[in-house]
């Protein structure tokens, strides 16, 4: 005779979600550690104006690939999956057509746009050539990723876009190194982008052929989804993907380019960190509102904004105290400028977090338009901001501009579902003792880094904070208990057990719903 059955872990649900974030992080780092490594090389051999025109030339080429390409790949997965489940063969075969015919067509008029903009810059035409080539490269593997993920999912397609992406910098690296300067860059990224169309060739011939001789489908609700993820894709671009570039190398120069740049480096790939965790949250959200279980979403969702809230003061202290000994040890002295400028952006760290879980919330419960009002308003932020403030401040002015935008964001995201049990427990209490732990782990953090020279400041500030942290974060106990034992039960292995040690002790620390008295 067998006892009653266990009950469940109400946290078991939730391991898959974060785990999945984890490898989130790593497939996002592994190439942002690449670009990190590219920017070093590119500053340390040519000098902050050239590091300022790669990052400007990145952003640009990035800008039109993702808005006016990846919008296409985005609304080709969704149509294609819909119609192959739906069993619509006639549809699945014009839709297959008219993503490759699109890509293609809008990939040609995006090589000759930047062949444009390069003859009324300076730069070489050789430069803007290889960028136009690339540009019209990546166009067909995103039409080949429309025809392989609809039938055989992400994996396959990214590992090769993955191993594309840190493959790339790596290659750039090798091309500076051996004097190709800022050109050289280019043409590394267009090698990785090469491999990856072939790749891609490779694996689209697995997918079976489809047949069709039927009337063709509407137009109209194609291109107002195409037209949706545009705008989406547009409003990210212009709050999250440094769009104050393009207006420092319009009211500036390009050496303040190049200083914010190595900043914004830095301080992004904490941000995409946090972002990546909270992006992998959506299937999970929009799971639980399908199915009408607003309690597990109300608790998953509290648990992970307290969860950011706590991590947030510490992940900024760190930047405080070691960003602008970062930027020496790597950039070199020529940089020490961008220290104030990396100290200002870590704020940014206070709005990205939150307003990638209130996304996926919004976006997981069909709320879209809750997202792009928000967008819009972050957006008018930045842009106002940066035409107000850089001509004068110049990459300072950057800086409160991006900063001032995240916040906009974030708020904007929050208002709107004050009213939910998530969003209401964040109250101000729950700031008090990671206040404490980050103020003793950054201010002892920065003793070496400023007594010290520039490297042996760094990793014995790092090791430094390391210490302080953890100790003081097991003195203090900066999680509320139901939160420790929430993240022990998602995290695997040895992370797990010890978060419980972070939770606050029994016996009055915590009132009967889990928050502290």
């Amino acid at each position: 005779m067998t006892g009653p059955a266990p009950a469940p872990d109400p946290s078991s649900g939730d391991r898959g979600v974060v785990v999945g974030g984890l490898w989130r992080v790593a497939a996002t780092l592994l190439p942002m550690v690449s670009a990190l490594g590219l920017s070093v090389t590119v500053s340390r051999v040519l000098g902050p104006e050239a590091l300022g025109l790669q990052s400007l030339l990145s952003y640009l080429q990035g800008f039109v690939l993702n808005v006016f390409v990846l919008s296409l790949t985005q609304a080709g997965i969704q149509l294609l999956s819909s119609a192959r489940g739906r069993g619509d063969e006639d549809a699945l075969h014009w839709l297959r057509r008219w993503s490759l015919q699109v890509h293609a067509v809008v990939g040609l008029v995006l090589a000759a746009l930047l062949l444009g903009v390069g003859g009324l810059r300076e730069e070489s035409m050789l430069l803007w050539a290889v960028i136009a080539a690339t540009a019209l490269v990546d166009a067909l593997s995103y039409a080949l990723t429309v025809r392989v993920v609809t039938y055989d999912g992400w994996g396959r397609v990214s590992r090769r876009r993955l191993v594309s992406q840190g493959v790339g910098p790596l290659l750039g690296i090798a091309a500076v190194l051996g004097g190709l300067g800022v050109t050289g860059v280019f043409v590394g990224q267009a090698v990785g982008s090469a491999y990856l169309l072939v790749a891609l060739l490779v694996l689209q011939r697995r997918v079976p052929r489809t047949r069709g001789g039927g009337p063709r489908p509407a137009v109209g609700p194609v291109a107002r989804l195409w037209l949706g993820f545009v705008v989406t894709l547009v409003l990210t671009q212009v709050v999250e993907r440094r769009v104050e570039l393009v207006f420092l190398d319009w009211l500036s120069t390009q050496r303040e380019v190049g200083l914010f740049s190595a900043a914004f480096t830095l301080v992004s790939v904490a941000v995409a960190a946090t972002a990546a965790v909270t992006g992998a949250a959506l299937p999970a959200v929009a799971r639980s509102s399908a199915a009408g279980r607003d309690e597990r979403l109300q608790g998953v969702l509290g648990h992970a904004l307290r969860v950011l809230a706590v991590g947030t003061p510490v992940l900024v202290a760190g930047l405080l105290a070691l960003g602008p000994v970062a930027l020496l040890a790597l950039y070199g002295g020529d940089f020490g400028p961008s220290g104030p400028l990396l100290q200002g952006l870590s704020l940014v760290l206070v709005g990205a977090p939150v307003a990638g879980a209130m996304a996926a919330l919004h976006l997981g419960t069909g709320r879209v338009g809750v997202v792009v009002r928000g967008g819009l308003a972050a957006a008018a932020v930045d842009v106002g901001l940066c035409l107000a403030l850089v001509p004068g401040l110049d990459a300072a002015g950057a800086v409160v501009a991006a900063v001032a935008a995240q916040l906009t964001y974030a708020v904007a995201l929050l208002l709107p579902a004050r009213r939910q049990a998530a969003v209401a427990s964040l109250r101000p209490g729950l700031l008090g003792r990671p206040l404490l732990v980050a103020v003793l782990a950054g201010a002892a953090a920065a003793v070496p880094a400023l007594l010290l020279a520039p490297w042996p400041g760094l990793v014995g500030g790092a090791l430094v904070f390391a210490v302080v942290a953890a100790v003081a974060a097991v003195l203090v106990r900066p999680l509320r208990a139901d939160d420790a034992r929430w993240l022990s039960g998602v995290l695997p292995g040895p992370a797990g057990r010890a978060v419980v040690r972070l939770g606050a002790r029994p016996g009055g620390t915590d009132g009967p719903d889990g928050g502290r008295r």
